[in-house]
């Protein structure tokens, strides 16, 4: 469900929620440095679509081609309920994700419970090494954005 939903609770809030924006550019382009300063792969790090499904289960084959056909690159449960929050909020927002579901579903699709734990198994260096490098942009970025508001 739509977090969103229900009663509003602050007029200071909007209401209905513009969306065509939800993805800070700023932050956007601080993730693309912190993978050319590691030298990742282009590979390492793309944008797509990212299809919100409510879960707890996988999708079903049908919904996984459903799903690509009308655009989606990648299927998760999470990651869009706390970005509609977030953005409620007046907050910029950047998402990582680590795609272990792509959305080809072939047709003896069962569980890829299995190859998903396996993937994010190989990960987790190149996750920390990524993330690390993300925050000491950020870090910078707040430091200097303090520093010349207090100068400039």
């Amino acid at each position: 469900m739509n977090p969103l939903l229900g009663p509003h609770t602050s007029p200071n809030l909007p209401r209905f929620l513009p969306l065509s924006d939800a993805y800070s550019p700023s932050l956007r382009r601080l993730a693309f440095l912190a993978a050319h300063h590691l030298k990742l792969p282009d590979s390492a790090l793309a944008e797509g679509v990212y299809a919100w499904v409510s879960g707890p289960t996988y999708e079903t084959a049908a919904e996984g081609r459903f799903l690509r056909n009308i655009g989606a690159d990648v299927v998760g449960m999470s990651t869009i309920p706390e970005v509609l929050a977030a953005r409620e909020e007046g907050l910029n927002v950047m998402v990582l994700s680590l795609v272990t579901n792509l959305v080809v579903i072939p047709e003896t699709y069962r569980s890829i419970r299995e190859r998903v734990r396996a993937e994010v198994r190989l990960q987790p260096f190149l996750i920390q090494l990524y993330i690390s490098c993300l925050l000491i942009l950020f870090y910078f970025l707040i430091f200097f954005t303090k520093a010349c508001r207090r100068e400039c």
